[in-house]
């Protein structure tokens, strides 16, 4: 087990300062400087170091990447493709797509946390447009789900004007809602009223989601663990001021699967011992919470996050703030209680 440093992303939806649990990572803290996301993986674009060095030459390429992020504004309306999708995008645009890869990712909550994903049920779309004039005027007697999305795109400055008759007309009935949240960091805009047509969810701290590739969603708050394939190729359609391609997005979106997610709970191995595992070999989570000595079973290359306590390995302290890479099994001691996240390779 070896300390490794990972990488911070400066996003400007990030929380601010101190008020970002990813600054425990940080050497300084700029208070007025945004901190979205920490890193950890072996994706060229932030690769964690050992060092000064790649962990690469260590663990070679590994399939995940392991992030911790604070959401303080609502991030774009997005998803990610799939493996052949990723590699026709990649050799088509590899500046916009930097990798061939799939990515689906899971996000843990570790604090309250509101995402929109996935599309409605037909039935719920309908429900909304009866009580959404200022939308149901811009797609009448549009029924299929991607040509009612695609109208909301063709003049956005008109639907702009709809947005704001909508956030007008709830203002005056003193109505508070998430899509009023959102206009406060992006009025007017388009993604609104598509996110209108997505499932509208909030997690509890330790519940998650998995996100499959080709699902539209966007964090809208909160702080969450995110275990993902190692990609960062993102196709954006609202809700950011980055390069959207509409488009694509329109065009690869999954339109079939309309039904609110599962929520994932994790499962209890023993007390304090939570795994998150999906179909996907890529990655799996571990949550630690533990008072008592306890022993990490390892058996291939796996990145973890202290972000809660102290303990001992080996006489060394370990603490909140510091990252590990671990290739064999460990034996841990809290000091008198640590919380630990380890990311791995989902061996089946």
């Amino acid at each position: 087990m070896i300390r490794v440093n990972g990488g911070i992303q400066n996003y400007l939806w990030g929380k601010k300062g101190s008020s970002s649990m990813i600054t425990i990572f940080s050497n300084e803290i700029i208070e007025d400087r945004p901190y979205a996301e920490y890193w950890l993986g072996t994706h060229s674009d932030l690769p964690t170091l050992y060092n000064g060095n790649s962990i690469k030459d260590i663990t070679g390429e590994l399939k995940y990447l392991f992030k911790l992020l604070t959401v303080n504004w609502p991030l774009s309306i997005q998803l990610h493709p799939n493996k052949s999708q990723g590699e026709e995008l990649h050799l088509q645009n590899p500046k916009l797509y930097p990798d061939d890869n799939h990515k689906p990712e899971m996000c843990i909550a570790i604090s309250s946390m509101k995402l929109f994903y996935g599309f409605r049920s037909p039935e719920e779309v309908s429900d909304m447009l009866n009580q959404t004039p200022e939308l149901n005027d811009l797609i009448r007697n549009i029924n299929d789900l991607p040509s009612q999305l695609q109208k909301l795109y063709e003049n956005e400055e008109v639907t702009k004007e709809h947005v704001n008759a909508y956030i007008e007309r709830i203002h005056t009935n003193n109505i508070h809602n998430i899509y009023e949240e959102i206009n406060e960091y992006f009025p007017g805009d388009t993604g609104i009223f598509v996110g209108m047509f997505m499932n509208y969810i909030e997690l509890n701290p330790g519940e998650a989601v998995l996100i499959h590739p080709c699902d539209p969603h966007a964090y809208i708050w909160g702080d969450l663990i995110e275990a993902q394939a190692t990609s960062n190729n993102v196709i954006r359609a609202g809700l950011t001021p980055k390069h959207k391609d509409v488009q694509a997005l329109l065009r690869i979106a999954n339109y079939e699967n309309r039904t609110r997610p599962p929520i994932i709970r994790g499962h209890e191995r023993e007390t304090g011992v939570k795994e998150y595992i999906t179909e996907y070999p890529e990655f799996k989570v571990i949550e630690y919470v533990k008072t008592e000595p306890f022993v990490i079973d390892v058996t291939d290359h796996m990145l973890g996050m202290v972000l809660e306590g102290s303990g001992v390995y080996g006489g060394e302290e370990i603490k909140a703030g510091n990252s590990y890479l671990l290739s064999s099994s460990v034996e841990i001691i809290p000091t008198p209680k640590i919380r630990l996240y380890l990311c791995g390779h989902n061996q089946h």
